[in-house]
């Protein structure tokens, strides 16, 4: 059924409600993580921009509030541990610059069709080279950064009518969250500060944007005031009120409202700025972990902020034991304050005979050993506690590995599976909340803009789906890869004494499933339907050579035959009466 805006908006501003409320628990957790985690603090978490909406800091510079320098960091360590996490996470799974996904269907009777299986590798290329054309990778990227500290990421990744798709990560802060009953996320509320230019080239034109916008911001585009901003929403969720059946964007599955917050009372449009639609959900929600219905999550960061607390009150600490034992409180004699005390290195002070040892000297000593002590506890306690929770050591296996380098291959590769064991679980919620999503999504845009290659038969209907090749997830193979040597290993050393065990092993398929584990393109491979064409024209050629080899043996045979028939009846004088002879009885 169509809905009024005024409708529209009074539902999307109901929406928004719930989601301000349900974010309100996780506000303060996630900006004292950031303050001990983030070099560089948003506007949204160093209070530059306003939390509360409704609540303006200035109306038209809202947006334009930059982040800030955090000063309160004395130790670095869990900075530092959080780059080398949020980096070795999109190296590893999503890497430009190497393939870490490729398209497959659902039915697993139609990847052993190699039609099917070319077409979904000629996609998956296209997909590729569209991807690397966008900045979905810079948007990942700061993602991944996101995700490690606070738990959560929101990226969008939405159709562009010049760059063919654009990514928009969205810091912590600026985005609201709902799921579903099924417990997946299904509704994205973001703050979007535009600029009047980006609601005009968003309208397309002056004149369009004059027909949905304030007064206010109407006065800005007559004055020709393009850099000012906007406070606006964008609300993304399940369209309930679409009519089956229509094909306009209006009508779509998963529904976008932009509107201009407050501007209900002096717009034509009731505020609402665009509505717009998507076949499916363009956002990507992963979390590192969670629990119930909770539409966020908590990170590395979370568990080792005891520590990286801790690492910030020891720096102070050590720093002021320095100073107590570099430059001590002293006490000096009553009369010497008059004279004066030279206490910088290299001084003199004069003092009468009979004081001079009434000089000055420590309230107190400092042992020079606490120094020790205090940086050896940081070093040999703390900063180890915090790249174990940051899972540094996954990253960093053999640059860390103590003992004489390098190490047997073995065991560096018992370490990593062991460190990779720890992480698989996050690899699977990242790969199904984030990375599935966005190729799924690059897959719509290229299949609406005619980029893809004409399916084939069998693929019409067929659902698809993503396989992931990228370092980790091939590092994930590789462990149950493992097994499946370990027993072709085990029948090539039983074959030395029974032969008869490799009838056992079927393998044409051990090959095509070691092929599929391991991510390597279909096209490397021959189809089934040739690889036995070619065994039939190679048995019937073995045939051949059989009977050319034979012929030989059949001409000296025939020639005998032909020489016995062609003998007299046996007789005394006869061959065969000679043959008799010697072969009695026959």
């Amino acid at each position: 059924m169509h809905i009024s805006n005024r409708d529209l908006l009074k539902k999307v501003e109901n929406s928004a409600k719930g989601l301000y409320a349900r974010r309100k628990p996780w506000e303060t957790g996630n900006e004292e993580v950031a303050r001990y985690t983030l070099r560089w603090l948003s506007a949204y978490v160093s209070g530059k921009q306003a939390k509360t909406p409704g609540t303006r800091i200035d109306k038209h510079s809202r947006g334009s509030q930059g982040g800030t320098a955090n000063n309160r960091l004395y130790n670095s360590r869990a900075t530092r541990a959080h780059r080398i996490l949020s980096n070795g996470m999109s190296s590893g799974l999503s890497s430009p610059s190497q393939p870490w996904f490729r398209l497959d269907a659902s039915d697993p009777t139609i990847r052993t069709v190699h039609e099917a299986r070319l077409w979904l590798d000629a996609c998956t290329e296209v997909i590729r080279g569209f991807l690397h054309r966008t900045n979905i990778y810079t948007a990942m990227q700061q993602g991944y950064r996101e995700l490690t500290w606070s738990g959560s990421e929101a990226t969008l990744f939405a159709p562009h009518w010049q760059y063919g798709a654009v990514g928009y990560n969205l810091t912590w802060g600026s985005y609201w969250l709902g799921t579903d009953d099924g417990l997946r996320v299904d509704r994205l509320l973001r703050d979007v500060p535009m600029t009047v230019g980006n609601v005009v080239q968003m309208m397309g034109g002056k004149d369009e944007a004059k027909k949905v916008v304030s007064r206010t911001t109407k006065t800005l585009i007559d004055n020709d005031k393009l850099d000012a901003f906007i406070p606006i929403r964008n609300l993304i969720e399940p369209n309930t009120d679409r009519v089956y059946g229509r094909l306009d964007k209006t009508n779509k599955p998963i529904r976008s409202v932009y509107w201009e917050e407050g501007a209900e009372a002096s717009s034509p449009t009731d505020g609402i700025l665009k509505v717009d639609g998507f076949e499916q959900r363009p956002f990507a929600t992963p979390r590192w972990d969670t629990e119930g219905f909770d539409p966020y999550g908590w990170g590395p960061a979370f568990e080792a902020l005891p520590e990286s607390r801790k690492a910030q009150l020891q720096e102070i600490r050590l720093q002021a034991t320095i100073d107590y034992v570099s430059r001590p409180a002293l006490q000096a004699p009553v009369q010497s304050r008059n004279d004066g005390m030279n206490l910088v290195p290299g001084g003199i002070s004069f003092t009468a005979a009979q004081d001079m040892n009434a000089g000055a000297r420590p309230v107190w000593q400092t042992p020079p050993q606490a120094i020790d002590y205090i940086a050896r506890d940081i070093q040999g306690r703390t900063e180890p506690a915090i790249d174990d929770a940051m899972f540094v050591s996954l990253f960093r296996t053999i640059t860390d590995m103590p003992g004489v380098q390098p190490r047997t291959v073995e065991e560096i590769a018992r370490r990593h599976e062991e460190s990779l064991a720890q992480l698989g679980p996050v690899v699977d919620r990242v790969q199904i909340e984030k990375l599935a999503v966005i190729v799924l999504q690059a897959f719509s845009i290229c299949s609406s803009a005619g980029l893809l290659p004409p399916a084939p038969e069998v693929m019409e209907g067929q659902e698809m789906k993503v396989e992931f090749t990228s370092v980790l997830a091939q590092a994930q193979r590789m462990i149950g890869l493992a097994s499946m040597e370990r027993g072709l290993g085990m029948v090539g050393n039983l074959s030395a004494t029974r032969p008869q065990v490799l009838d056992l092993v079927d393998w044409d398929e051990t090959v095509r499933e070691y092929w599929e584990r391991l991510g390597v393109p279909a096209r490397t491979l021959r189809s089934a339907e040739d690889v036995a064409a070619d065994r039939e024209a190679q048995a019937q050629a073995a045939q051949q050579e059989r009977m050319a080899a034979m012929m030989p043996a059949v001409k000296d045979g025939a020639d005998a035959a032909a020489l016995l028939a062609d003998t007299d009846a046996p007789g005394p004088g006869s061959m065969m009466g000679a043959l008799g002879a010697l072969m009695p009885g026959v």
